[in-house]
């Protein structure tokens, strides 16, 4: 009867042994597919940089016209009016609130090697005669966002949450 005990015993400790290994290369597998997926966002990133570099300002006018646009679309906000002037676009909520973004960058164009340099482009938010100056563009669009929805835009203009990543 001892010896059967002993036996049921020794099978539990090996099958405990065994279920503690495989949930240890499940960790490890895990820290290695946050590596990976880590890696790629700074693939991706390096990438959408280097795009940056070689759209035109009238190109990323022309991208912000249209974001802005599906913006007021998914608002509902059917009384408002969008223009857009060069590198201006002019956003007219109600009578009373008018909003005017521009960019702001020198750019020269390299015809040889087709591609586009520019300084780091700077967008400028107008609203009631009060001008605020934006070097990012997600910041905009959130600011953006919370005028369109009657809120007050929040005055921070990086996103914690991403800037406090460990990569």
């Amino acid at each position: 009867m001892y010896i059967l005990f002993a036996i049921a015993g020794f099978i539990t400790l090996i099958a405990i042994m065994w279920c503690l290994r495989m949930v240890r290369k499940g960790q490890t597998s895990l820290q290695k597919d946050k590596e990976r997926w880590q890696e790629k966002f700074r693939q991706e990133e390096t990438k959408l940089n280097k795009e940056q570099q070689e759209i035109t300002a009238q190109e990323q006018t022309h991208l912000l016209n249209a974001a802005i646009q599906d913006l007021l679309r998914l608002e509902n906000r059917t009384d408002a009016t969008v223009t857009r002037n060069g590198n201006t676009i002019r956003i007219q909520l109600e009578p009373q609130t008018v909003l005017s973004v521009s960019l702001s960058a020198r750019e020269q164009k390299i015809t040889g090697l087709g591609k586009v340099l520019h300084s780091p482009t700077v967008w400028s938010l107008t609203r009631s005669g009060e001008t605020k100056v934006y070097t990012r563009l997600d910041s905009l669009m959130r600011t953006l966002v919370a005028i369109i929805r009657g809120e007050e835009p929040d005055e921070l203009e990086t996103m914690d949450e991403f800037r406090k990543r460990p990569f």
